[in-house]
């Protein structure tokens, strides 16, 4: 793991537990699974007229960033996301069981140290498209309790992955889980709430099962078995935190020291022994706490603005037991069909978004250092106009 030099490794990673209520999250529960349980039926029926209405009607107009072409490019970059192609990346066990036979027949084992398999796990994921790429010991407590289909997830003494009609099986063996990142195109990102940015997370998403899928492929050849996963399975933000990929941030999504929040997260969990990344600590909490910048732009109130991370949940839909800045994310996804496209205007306002210049090296090599001067560069941010949208031509004339 490369990172600047500013960023410093910790023995644990940075959010705090509260062990007796950090159980086994239910993936039911999230927005996604419940949306209509959390809003009532009319209430989803009536935003998703809307959503239809406001489709139409920007079709129409030629709207700047909803016009037929901006749609088509999101159209394009959801074809791996929204197609069978998904499925069979994310398979548990090999989608092509006889060319891996063939491959390996006598299922031959890769017989390196730990810290060798982990070098050549990070260098295959990053071949496969991966912007970045850690290890950790898998922590089940980030493991969902239940898919999004009301299937239990359970981990059981077997030799590979067992998915049926009624269970999930994890191997005991799968102690290891590797955090990917891919990326997102920024122009298209800084024209958030339209149909460029909504491509640009499409595109992240359409990528992800890809370089997942690829590195899982990888390493069951290598001998070992191995679980690919987008959203699904595990929660993706603790384990990348885990892996030293970055901090969590106000708007409950993880910051890289790089690339702020303009990345998309999988993860493969496996039983290849590897030697792991240790968490990381750049800032970003303590900038958080002074900046709000993302939840002072919300245009649906969904991120905090309380001064401190807190234990209170806002919802069914968070995570009990650990300390951060929950959302409400049922107003968020009210947004996203308002929108039509999704929002991300906290990702284009985040302040750690900005483009890699010196001077914005040598700020974020102060924050990470010292809060003296945490309020000064939130103000300054502001001052210089970053993070305001940019119209959807920059994109088509880049």
């Amino acid at each position: 793991m490369r990172h600047p030099w500013w960023v410093r490794t910790r023995s644990e990673p940075k959010y705090e537990v509260r062990t007796l209520d950090y159980e086994r999250f239910d993936a039911r529960k999230t927005v996604f699974g419940s949306f209509e349980e959390y809003v009532g039926p009319v209430r989803a029926r009536e935003l998703l007229e809307q959503n239809r209405s406001r489709r139409v009607a920007s079709l129409a107009a030629g709207e700047p960033g909803l016009s037929l072409v901006d749609r088509a490019l999101a159209f394009g970059a959801q074809t791996v996301w929204q197609s069978e192609a998904q499925q069979t990346l994310y398979s548990w066990t090999s989608p092509r069981g006889p060319a891996l036979e063939a491959l390996n027949p006598e299922r031959r084992r890769l017989d390196a140290s730990p810290e060798r398999s982990a070098l050549i796990v990070k260098r295959a994921a990053r071949f496969y498209g991966a912007l970045m790429v850690g290890i950790a010991e898998l922590n089940r407590g980030h493991v969902y309790s239940h898919d999004h289909r009301g299937r239990p997830i359970v981990f059981r003494d077997t030799t590979e992955p067992v998915v049926t009609d009624r269970e999930l099986v994890i191997p005991e063996s799968c102690r290891w889980v590797v955090a990917l990142a891919v990326g997102q195109d920024w122009t298209a990102m800084m024209g958030a709430p339209n149909a460029l940015s909504s491509a640009a997370v499409a595109l992240g998403y359409s990528t992800m099962p890809v370089v997942a899928g690829s590195l899982a492929e990888f390493i069951r050849a290598l001998g070992y078995n191995a679980i690919p996963c987008g959203n699904d399975t595990a929660l993706s933000v603790p384990i990348a935190i885990d892996a030293g990929l970055g901090e969590f941030g106000r708007h409950a999504r993880l910051i890289t020291p790089r690339y702020g929040s303009n990345v998309r997260l999988a993860k493969v969990i496996t039983d290849l022994p590897m030697s792991v990344d240790r968490p990381i600590d750049f800032g970003v909490v303590e900038f958080c706490k002074v900046c709000r910048k993302c939840a002072l732009h919300c245009p649906s109130g969904a991120i905090s603005l309380e001064p401190e991370p807190s234990f209170q949940t806002r919802g069914p839909w968070n995570r009990t037991g650990v300390k951060m800045w929950h959302e409400d994310a049922v107003k968020c996804f009210e947004q996203w069909q308002r929108e039509t496209t999704g929002c991300s205007i906290c990702v284009r306002v985040c302040p750690y978004n900005h483009a890699d210049t010196l001077v914005h090296r040598a700020v974020m090599a102060a924050i990470a250092t010292t809060t003296l001067f945490n309020r000064l560069f939130a103000a300054a941010d502001d001052l210089f106009g970053y993070g305001r949208q940019v119209p959807p031509q920059a994109f088509w004339a880049s």
